[in-house]
């Protein structure tokens, strides 16, 4: 890169939100860059809110799992996701839920997660926001 040109943060409230990760060395020690956006609020009275999570791996190395660390601007309750062998892991109600997925991942392989479904109970709330994400590869954790 012979022009960098630093990042630009905005706040735009007529935008969907976007949440980006570094994925060396970021945290957790992931391998993963990670976008994040609520694609659904609050619909009918349904009180989910659902969220578009996409990921590439950039790694030297293959992984058959890794774990969705998401944070959230609002208490919430983990409701349902449609990614690959899916496993809450620890406390299903929180401002961040980790989830497992069994996703096989070569260095340059994606991973694309259509509907990260949460609730929020708290009175009052409009809408729900991420305010970070990042996947924990199992490889770099040590398990294979």
């Amino acid at each position: 890169m012979k022009n960098y040109e630093s990042p630009v943060i905005f706040d735009n409230e007529e935008l969907a939100e976007g949440i980006y990760a570094t994925g060396s060395g970021g945290a957790g020690g992931n391998c993963y860059i990670v976008k994040s956006y609520e694609h659904q609020g609050e619909h009918q009275g349904q009180n989910d809110y659902r969220f578009q999570v996409s990921a590439d791996h950039v790694a030297d190395h293959v992984t058959n799992g890794q774990t969705l660390v998401i944070s959230f601007d609002h208490v919430v309750t983990y409701k349902s996701c449609n990614g690959h062998e899916a496993t809450l892991v620890g406390s299903d109600t929180g401002t961040t839920l980790h989830v497992h997925f069994g996703y096989l991942n070569h260095p340059t392989s994606s991973i694309g997660i259509g509907d990260f479904i949460v609730t929020c109970s708290e009175p009052n709330v409009s809408d729900v926001y991420c305010t970070g994400c990042y996947f924990e590869c199992d490889y770099v954790k040590g398990i294979r």
